[in-house]
């Protein structure tokens, strides 16, 4: 039996006429309509669940959930979704403010690979701070869980969305895809590897921005030219070299394929390379192997655009400014924000002229912060430019604050060790040593120890990954079946 029509709380406001003005004075972020037209909130008494394969049922945890460390409570509002080992629910806390809070069961944490995982997911998600991706608030625990809470996304995501439209303008596509871009371009900048962009994890803010999710299969890259060797994604998104070139490993282009993927999607329906054959659609990417429906018209330039994306070769791919940078964007009509009445059809954009549509552009992408002038190169540590005493006291500084940290890191995810000292580690800052000399081997910093930790589970001198070792947990209509290569919580940090 197929699942009930999924409504969301703001699907049924109405369309704004005034929309995607060009702002005067001081204008709001992207995405936020007049305030003379804004819609209360609404709730609904049965929250949109996303599909779900969860192999073992966690335990709800209790109806007000209290983190005694900050003595706060928050009550459980209702559930958002689920997985094998985690639930999110939407939480309300003391004085009304509603989160997202991730709950993971302590009993699936009793392994040094778990705790690990956890670790990573945390580090990795709390020192990202961009409008476009969901904000990370903290983490606590109790006698039976952890929990992480997280910033609430009031529209759901751009699957839920897909799955009510069927479809997506290209302008809508154009003001999501500006959005994503910008947050991948973060990422990228700050050493991080999302590998897991679909749909189902671009979120939807209460003024219809997107926030990127879920950094369970993230990585960082800490030196330049590393490369990743683990096979893991979601199928229908998943780059080629992840799969075919695990000898030569993979890096940040496994995002911008992801990039190409979703943009395809979003104007046509449906991913590229969608067959229910899992196998066929590894076949059908090795070999590059899509087309556009010719009864799902879309633009020249955006067909275009999606071909230099999905280029086999990861380095003849466009660069994300590239992308953003790309006629299709350019000369096409963007407009300043979604209504939620795009929930139930299409917005009517044919009012906004070409002087408005560059000044949206130009504000999406300033707010994106992927003008010029804000971008950040990757940001690999070098040594202070000193004087030698000077330099010296300060790398002393770094090798002294290195060892605390792997000392903590060490300790926090043995079996036995308790869960608070887990969390403690985890919040603080990540600390990255600056280069050895050449020719010499300084202490391992901590990425190096997770990456051990990670590898300890694979057999030493295992060949080349084949398309087996992949296993597929659950299966959506237009993300597919996500693919990771071990069990557990599947956070990683690779």
């Amino acid at each position: 039996m197929p699942p009930p029509p999924r409504r969301h709380p703001l699907a049924s406001a109405a369309n704004h006429y005034a929309v995607n003005q060009v702002p005067r004075h001081h204008a709001p972020p992207p995405g936020t309509p007049p305030k003379q037209q804004e819609q209360p909130i609404k709730k609904s008494s049965s929250p949109p669940l996303p599909r779900q394969n969860a192999k073992v049922t966690p335990p709800s945890p209790p109806k007000i959930i209290t983190d005694k460390a900050r003595a706060l409570e928050f009550v459980r509002v209702g559930m958002l979704g689920e997985g094998g080992f985690a639930r999110v629910y939407e939480v309300q806390d003391a004085r009304g403010r509603r989160s997202a809070c991730k709950v993971v069961t302590k009993s699936s944490l009793k392994t040094k690979k778990a705790k690990t995982k956890l670790y990573a997911e945390i580090k990795i998600h709390k020192s990202l701070d961009h409008p476009n991706i969901v904000r990370f608030q903290d983490c606590f625990e109790d006698d039976d869980n952890v929990y992480m809470t997280l910033e609430l996304c009031h529209n759901g995501s751009l699957m839920d969305m897909l799955r009510r439209r069927k479809r997506f303008t290209e302008p809508e596509a154009r003001f999501f895809m500006v959005q994503l871009i910008g947050a991948c371009h973060y990422m990228h900048t700050h050493q991080v590897i999302h590998r897991d962009l679909k749909l189902g994890n671009i979120f939807l803010d209460r003024n219809m921005n997107v926030k990127v999710g879920d950094f369970g299969l993230a990585a960082l890259i800490e030196n330049p030219g590393e490369r990743k060797k683990t096979i893991c994604g979601t199928p229908n998104y998943i780059a080629p070299e992840v799969l075919f070139d695990t000898a030569n490993g993979h890096s940040f282009e496994v995002d911008t394929w992801s990039i190409g993927v979703i943009l395809y999607t979003l104007v046509v329906g449906r991913p590229p390379f969608q067959t229910k054959d899992v196998k066929a659609i590894y076949q059908r990417i090795r070999d590059n192997v899509y087309e556009f429906p010719a009864d799902r018209v879309v633009s020249q330039l955006v067909q275009e655009l999606i071909q230099q994306i999905l280029t086999p070769d990861p380095q003849q791919r466009p660069t994300l400014h590239e992308i953003v940078d790309h006629a299709w964007f350019t000369t096409g009509t963007v407009p300043g924000y979604i209504p939620t009445s795009a929930h139930d059809a299409p917005p009517d954009f044919r009012h906004i002229a070409r002087h408005m549509s560059e000044a949206n552009l130009a504000r999406l992408r300033r707010y994106a912060l992927l003008d010029e002038d804000q971008s950040t190169s990757i940001a690999v540590p070098s040594a202070p430019a000193s004087n030698a005493s000077t330099t010296g006291l300060k790398n002393r500084g770094v090798t002294s604050s290195l060892a605390q940290q792997e000392k903590e890191f060490q300790k926090a995810v043995q079996p036995g060790s308790p869960i608070s000292a887990l969390l403690s580690s985890a919040r603080q800052p990540l600390i990255v040593a600056p280069p050895a000399p050449s020719g010499t081997r300084g202490e391992q910093p901590l990425l190096r120890k997770l990456q051990a930790a990670k590898d300890s589970v694979k057999s030493p001198g295992r060949p080349r990954p084949g398309l087996q070792d992949i296993v597929e947990e659950h299966e959506d209509e237009y993300d597919g079946p996500r693919t990771r290569q071990c069990d557990g919580l599947g956070l990683r940090w690779r």
